[in-house]
């Protein structure tokens, strides 16, 4: 599905690392724009491909076959492995496509949440 989140002109927006760390079950995006700034909030992160900031938030779900490849990379069991490909998801995005470095971001964690808070004072 494109555009996971359903945010408005995905490609245009800037995203941000906001909070990441072994010691941290979920990884915290901020995405601000002059209306109002979106937080994507990734629970349980088992792998984390992608800068600290970045333009693009048009997320997509990666397939059981890509789950397992990056699974494949860190999980220590045959287990492990097949919990990843059958629970977990993973969000995707091309990113930085104006630039001479476009990439894909990817994110495999087992839930992920969209907020919104207004910028309204």
């Amino acid at each position: 599905m494109d555009n996971y989140f359903q945010l408005p002109d995905p490609e245009e927006l800037i995203c941000y690392v906001r909070a990441y760390g072994p010691a941290f079950p979920i990884l915290s995006l901020h995405i601000p724009t002059e209306e109002v700034d979106y937080f994507l909030t990734f629970q349980q992160p088992a792998y984390f491909d992608a800068p600290m900031a970045w333009r693009g938030a048009n997320f997509t779900l990666g397939t059981e076959d890509e789950r397992e490849i990056i699974a494949h990379r860190f999980a220590v069991t045959p287990e492990a492995v097949e919990i990843y490909r059958h629970e977990a998801l993973l969000f995707k995005a091309k990113v930085n496509k104006d630039t001479a470095h476009p990439r894909t971001i990817q994110i495999l964690a087992f839930r992920a949440k969209l907020e919104v808070r207004s910028n309204a004072v």
